[in-house]
C-alpha cells in the first residue's frame, strides 16, 4: 500500500486496503519511474489503473549537464540554472543533444517529452528521437516553432507517434533532441538554446495560471493612502 493512496468504491465503501501498488522506484539510480495503483471491489470490478510518475536526479540542468552532451555540430555547458546548447552551423551538419546511455526511462511514466527552453536561434524545427542501439527513431517534429524567443517556453513531443510510437515502451536508456531548419539541406543555423529542464510527462500542462487576488498597500499612515514620497506595494497571488 502506500500512504498517499486511497479508494472509495460506491458500495464497498472505502477499499484503500485492497489497492495493489507497484513501485519500482529505486532512490539510488537516477531515472523516470512508474509507480502504478490498480483496486477491485469485491464484485471484481477494476479501477481504472492510476500511474504516478517518480523521476530520481531529475534534468533540471543546475549547476550540471545531467549526463546530456552535444554531438554533430552541438556542444553545451552548464550553468546555475540551465544549459547552453551551442549550434556551430551553418552547414548541412544535424546537431545532436544526447541524454547519457543510462537515462532509465519507464515509458509507463507517460509519452510526452517536455522540454523548457529558450531559443535564441533562428532555427525553427525540432525532432527528438529514442535511441535503438545508434538508430535515431523520431517522434512527429515540431515545425515553425518561435525564434529569438524573450522567455521560457515547454515544448512537447508525443513520442507515440511517427518512427518513435513502436519503441517508446518498456525501460528506454537515451532519447535525443535535434534543432534544425526547417529548410533540411541547409542543416542548422548558428546560435544558442537555453535549456531549463527535460522530463517525460503522462499529459500536457494547457492549464494558465490566474491571478486569484491582488491588494494594493502603502507605507503611509493610512495603508489605502499614498502621498508624494510614500511607497506602494502591489501583491498578486497566481494558481495554475
Amino acid at each position: 500500500s502506500d500512504a498517499g493512496a486511497t479508494a472509495s468504491d460506491d458500495t464497498d465503501g472505502n477499499v484503500t486496503s485492497s489497492i495493489a501498488t507497484t513501485n519500482p522506484v529505486n532512490t539510488a539510480v537516477a531515472g523516470t519511474y512508474a509507480v502504478t495503483y490498480n483496486v477491485n471491489d469485491a464484485a471484481s470490478n477494476a479501477a481504472v489503473q492510476v500511474v504516478r510518475t517518480v523521476i530520481v536526479d531529475p534534468w533540471n540542468f543546475n549547476n550540471s549537464k545531467q549526463g546530456w552532451s552535444g554531438k554533430a555540430g552541438a556542444s553545451v555547458a552548464a550553468g546555475a540554472t540551465y544549459a547552453t546548447l551551442t549550434l556551430t552551423g551553418p552547414g548541412k551538419n544535424f546537431p545532436n543533444f544526447d541524454s547519457s546511455t543510462s537515462a532509465n526511462i519507464n515509458t509507463a511514466a507517460g509519452k510526452y517529452v517536455a522540454i523548457t527552453l529558450k531559443n535564441n536561434s533562428a532555427n525553427t524545427k525540432y525532432a527528438m528521437a529514442v535511441m535503438v542501439g545508434t538508430s535515431p527513431k523520431f517522434a512527429a517534429t515540431l515545425i515553425n516553432q518561435s525564434t529569438s524567443d524573450a522567455d521560457f517556453k515547454t515544448v512537447y513531443f508525443d513520442m507515440k507517434t511517427a518512427t518513435a510510437a513502436a519503441n517508446w515502451t518498456g525501460t528506454i536508456q537515451q532519447v535525443r533532441f535535434r534543432p534544425t531548419k526547417v529548410d533540411g539541406s541547409t542543416g542548422v543555423a548558428a546560435g544558442t538554446i537555453f535549456i531549463d529542464k527535460i522530463a517525460v510527462v503522462p499529459v500536457k500542462d494547457t492549464t494558465a495560471p490566474t491571478v486569484s487576488a491582488v491588494s494594493i498597500a502603502s507605507n503611509n499612515a493610512s495603508s489605502t493612502v499614498a502621498g508624494v514620497g510614500n511607497v506602494v506595494t502591489l501583491t498578486m497571488t497566481a494558481n495554475e
